[in-house]
């Protein structure tokens, strides 16, 4: 069960390091 959980957090993780990516970029892009 707690494998699962690990599993849920990294995917978590990953996720909104990839949305944070994501965001910076429109960000940069839409600045000007």
């Amino acid at each position: 069960v707690s494998n699962v959980n690990n599993i849920a957090q990294d995917v978590r993780r990953e996720f909104l390091n990839k949305l944070q990516e994501v965001k910076n970029d429109w960000m940069l892009r839409h600045a000007e």
